[in-house]
């Protein structure tokens, strides 16, 4: 009963993209597909990923699981920093700028302030958003 379903007719070898990624039917768990890179990155590091763990993918290339395209980030928050990095040097030609939320322009940190939530702004920016804020409120 279980090769059943490597003779149906639309059997592809347990490989289907569903949603952004590839997924793998895995034997180990009846039933179910799993992430193919998330198989692949649990293979390499020899173990299960740690609970917050997740898996990012260098190129952007959802399907793209090659060994070298893949990268283990300890959780979500590093793995976003990965990406606002990324951003930073494609517009900027510099990964450690980090973009205003007022102008939405690529600077240095240190000409930048930065709230608890981490949204940086220039002072600048930040006092003419308010003004023009202040001034619609008043008409």
């Amino acid at each position: 009963m279980n090769n059943q379903r490597e003779h149906a007719h639309n059997w592809l070898g347990g490989r289907c993209e569903k949603g952004l990624y590839i997924r793998v039917y895995n034997i180990k768990s009846k039933h179910r597909y799993d992430r193919e890179h998330v198989l692949i990155a649990e293979k390499i590091l020899g173990r299960k990923l740690p609970f917050k763990a997740c898996v990012h993918h260098v190129s952007d290339n959802k399907y793209d699981n090659t060994n070298s395209n893949l990268v283990i980030c300890q959780d979500g928050s590093y793995h976003a920093l990965l990406h606002a990095r990324k951003r930073a040097l494609l517009e900027s030609g510099n990964a450690n700028y980090r973009k205003c939320c007022y102008c939405h322009k690529y600077d240095s940190i240190e000409n930048m302030y930065r709230g608890k939530i981490g949204n940086g702004w220039h002072r600048k920016c930040r006092n003419k958003y308010n003004k023009e804020k202040q001034f619609q409120t008043t008409r």
